[in-house]
């Protein structure tokens, strides 16, 4: 199984309030197979960012986890920092979601797609070849290559950050909104580039706001909802026959070229994601009310 993720609990430790957390994911339990692609759905704040961050051990300090993430049958959090530097990039890569604080302004974008090659104990001249010919494979024209981030689109260093991800040719990817500055010509692209990429036997999580790029590059739909898995489901019945009601809620509120939709609301009121150490029993009890409406 190269990725799993086993009874997984994410909270946040609010700053200025003494004992006071934020939860971000609530006993998550999920797998990647080899040759897969699974998108993970969801509102903003649901949760999708921390599980791609826990994917690969890259959560703040601020951040209490339990439960574990495996990966090719090793569970992280029993590795050090410099053991998670060595699958890092080799074994699993993450396209993250903010390009803008990822990409180093002052260094030109090949070197920076070569930079985990040159880790690797590869020469520069090699390193820099094949960088090349990655950027030119994500659709970066000839010689913008040489520029800096600032000078290129945002759908390019989007493609920039998909090409770091792939350089190393890991067994999985995470890609955390991959598409959400790209016109549609690329994300059809993007999405033929991640269906290689399974095809190739590779194991995705695919995070994403696009209802309609999860359908189309994805074998299977996770619904995420105030850090909790509400549905899971094959994702060509994504748009045409959901099942729970918030999934149906996302799906009248993604627009459609074909068709009108009413949008509609979810009803019951969402469980506190906050706690104190004195009403963490009580959250509970809400959570547990929330789901059942």
């Amino acid at each position: 199984m190269p990725l799993q993720f086993k009874n997984l609990n994410v909270k946040y430790i609010l700053s200025g309030a003494e004992g006071n957390t934020i939860t971000a994911l609530n006993n998550i339990s999920l797998k990647i197979n080899e040759g897969e692609c699974v998108s993970i759905v969801g509102e903003s704040g649901s949760g999708k960012t921390t599980l791609a961050l826990a994917s690969m051990k890259l959560l703040s300090q601020n951040a209490i986890m339990t439960g574990s993430v495996v990966i090719n049958g090793v569970d992280t959090s029993e590795l050090s920092s410099e053991e998670m530097r060595k699958i890092r990039w080799n074994e699993i890569s993450i396209v993250f979601q903010n390009y803008g604080d990822v990409l180093n302004p002052v260094h030109k974008i090949i070197n920076q797609v070569a930079e985990p090659l040159i880790k690797n104990g590869e020469s520069r001249n090699a390193a820099l070849d094949k960088s090349g010919k990655m950027l030119d494979y994500m659709k970066i024209k000839t010689g913008r290559s040489m520029l800096y981030p600032h000078q290129l689109s945002a759908g390019e260093r989007q493609r920039v950050l998909m090409a770091m991800a792939l350089i190393t040719d890991p067994k999985m990817l995470v890609l955390d909104e991959p598409v959400a500055s790209v016109d549609a010509i690329t994300k059809l692209y993007l999405a033929e580039v991640i269906r290689k990429q399974v095809n190739l036997g590779k194991a995705v999580l695919l995070i994403t706001h696009d209802l309609s790029f999860a359908a189309l590059c994805s074998d299977y739909t996770v619904v995420l909802y105030s850090g909790n898995i509400l549905e899971s489901l094959p994702s060509e019945e994504l748009l045409d026959a959901p099942r729970h009601p918030y999934t149906r809620a996302l799906d009248r509120s993604f627009p459609v070229m074909e068709r009108a939709k009413d949008l509609a609301g979810v009803r019951g009121a969402p469980p506190s994601q906050t706690s104190t150490p004195k009403d963490a029993s009580s959250s509970q009890d809400v959570h547990n009310q929330s789901m059942s409406v």
